[in-house]
């Protein structure tokens, strides 16, 4: 990995941080973030090694890395469609996100697929699943609320509020930009109001509802609890890439460095 590539996530780091404080002192969106925190650079030392290895510009590893977080994301937003349709209150916290942000990320994620793996995109992705993403999968299909929110809050807020568009540029001049539909909705006009939409719909979520302070407290130590959890299946699907043998040894040779790096940030704080 070279110098510029840890440069470049130091200054990632510091915009993290800079989107962290957009929340509320003692909101559940700076929660969230806080618990994520060491999971994220993590994410993104990951991400920063698959641009150093190239796999972000092989059709193969990179057809297998959006097949995983297409695959959760499809049973996340199968949930959410299921939950807009409840009236017994059930899942009235997921509705009031809905009411503002409100996305069909996987839309996205399928025409990109098409294009890139051609009419047949369905049994190739299914064919790259690892087991991390059928874990994924299998728990979100039985959360309950709580990881439900948490899973918005890990599936779509890269895409809203992360780092996922700045990725787009490099997609869009390895494969065109007809592989880059699932940042279609968040990106160009609108844009800053749309990250604050999604840290003030977090920070709100449980104000004025009724709850008493220890339902109010075990609801948004869940969320926050279920985020980190989620977050660490996100780098385990990362890691799982396995498509281009020679691609994959240069991405373990830089994610040896990646560790590295962090584990002596680690001792450092220490």
């Amino acid at each position: 990995m070279s110098t510029n590539t840890v440069e470049e996530e130091l200054t990632e780091a510091e915009r993290t941080n800079q989107t962290r404080n957009k929340g509320k002192p003692d909101g559940l969106f700076r929660a969230c973030m806080d618990e994520i925190k060491n999971s994220h650079s993590i994410g993104q030392a990951l991400r920063n090694a698959f641009i150093a290895a190239g796999l972000l510009t092989d059709l193969k590893s990179y057809s297998e890395m959006l097949s995983q977080f297409y695959s959760a994301t499809q049973v996340l937003e199968e949930r959410i469609a299921k939950s807009k349709k409840q009236t017994d209150g059930e899942y009235k916290f997921v509705q009031k996100i809905l009411t503002t942000v409100d996305y069909n990320f996987v839309k996205g994620y399928e025409a990109d697929l098409e294009e890139l793996l051609g009419s047949e995109w369905k049994d190739k992705s299914e064919a790259y699943m690892t087991d991390p993403a059928k874990e994924y999968q299998e728990r979100l299909k039985i959360a309950k609320e709580e990881e439900l929110i948490a899973a918005i809050f890990i599936l779509w807020g890269p895409l809203i509020i992360g780092g996922g568009p700045a990725l787009k540029p490099k997609v869009q001049k390895a494969f065109g930009k007809d592989a880059t539909n699932v940042s279609t909705d968040v990106i160009g006009k609108g844009r800053a109001e749309r990250r604050m939409a999604f840290i003030n719909e977090f920070d709100d979520l449980l104000e004025n509802e009724g709850l008493d302070e220890d339902k109010k407290k075990a609801l948004f130590n869940h969320i926050v609890k279920y985020s980190g959890e989620l977050m660490n299946l996100n780098n385990d699907m990362m890691s799982a890439v396995k498509e281009s043998p020679g691609m994959f040894k240069r991405f373990t040779a830089a994610m040896s460095l990646v560790y590295g790096l962090f584990a002596s940030k680690l001792i450092k704080s220490s």
